[in-house]
């Protein structure tokens, strides 16, 4: 984001990057189930956002 003064970086930022740099391997299609929140106009939304790899040996996974 930026400001009058410059750029900064949101929190959310520091988990994508960590993950970024952890994630090696083939991409998986997660069939994951969660409660739901309503937001006006939209689709339910789910609570959680998961992404998960694997390189063969290690099961990488990302919640939000």
């Amino acid at each position: 984001m930026t400001n009058a003064n410059g750029f900064f970086r949101q929190t959310t930022y520091y988990p994508y990057v960590w993950a970024l740099q952890c994630t090696r391997g083939e991409i998986l299609d997660l069939a994951v189930e969660s409660p739901t929140y309503e937001v006006k106009g939209k689709e339910p939304v789910p609570y959680l956002d998961v992404a998960a790899t694997m390189d063969g040996k290690n099961l990488f996974v990302v919640y939000f």
